[in-house]
């Protein structure tokens, strides 16, 4: 069902200064709180998913979980599951003790082949060891600009858990520059305190992300479907720090830094 009133505040005062009141109209249209049933074999589909969750200290980070297609399931337009035993994954990734304190996710399918992608964002619960469940609160497509062609190989049936410890630090060290300069594909994670968490894709070539100094980055806002959602939740949550991770290998590379929003935050 179409959701009446899908934008909250902060989204309304980013798209007045960005000029994209009536077009965030018209385009919200498509934000609903069930999914599509079209879209329910492109979900099963997937081997990869993009998750967004909060830390203790309200921090976002963004996760990206790969698997055996399949291991993704839609039993109904408000519930999307995940088997873990199809997946690979890293067991010191923060988002597997995030979920257990918060249970607010964002999420992106994105099928980087054919450059289409839906985002759902809702709550998520471990209803069995193996097995977790994400009630939907909002469900809507996004439009193909900006994502680099590229395809997702290596998956197994029964992918192992891997345990690469992070490492912490307030400077980008070269290599780290390197990398984020490099790269053509990366993903953040934002949130708003009452409408939960979204995690969305950036996208263009190489050199897009920029690099000021070891302490901050430059991320251009390119014009999208209008909805202005991660400015909108970066102008509710300029205190706080989003995290972004960059899609250049598996496993991901995050990096926190905090946000401020040109659009006035």
């Amino acid at each position: 069902m179409r959701i009446e009133s899908p934008f909250h505040e902060g989204e309304l005062l980013a798209q007045q200064h960005a000029g994209e009141i009536e077009n965030g109209k018209r385009n919200g249209r498509a934000i609903a709180d069930t999914i599509l049933k079209g879209a329910f074999n492109f979900i099963e589909q997937q081997p990869m998913v993009v998750l967004g969750s909060v830390d203790p200290q309200a921090n976002l980070w963004a996760s990206v979980l790969v698997g055996r297609p399949g291991f993704l399931r839609v039993p109904g337009e408000r519930t999307v599951e995940f088997d873990l035993a199809q997946t690979a994954r890293n067991a010191q990734d923060p988002f597997w003790i995030n979920i257990d304190r918060d249970h607010r996710v964002g999420m992106l399918l994105i099928e980087l082949s054919t450059r289409r992608r839906i985002r759902i964002n809702g709550r998520i619960a471990r209803t069995a060891p193996e097995l977790l469940s994400v009630a939907v609160d909002e469900a809507y497509p996004n439009c193909p600009k900006y994502i680099q062609r590229r395809n997702i190989t290596g998956q197994s049936a029964k992918g192992p858990s891997y345990s690469a410890g992070p490492r912490a630090g307030q400077l980008l060290e070269p290599s780290q520059q390197a990398l984020i300069t490099s790269s053509d594909t990366f993903f953040v994670a934002s949130g708003h305190p009452a409408r939960g968490v979204d995690v969305s894709h950036r996208g263009g070539k190489p050199g897009f992300l920029r690099v000021l100094n070891n302490r901050t980055l430059r991320i251009p806002d390119y014009i999208g479907n209008r909805y202005v959602q991660h400015a909108r939740k970066l102008h509710r949550q300029s205190s706080r720090r989003p995290r972004v991770s960059g899609l250049r290998a598996l496993p991901n590379t995050a990096i926190d830094w905090p946000a401020r929003n040109p659009l006035g935050a």
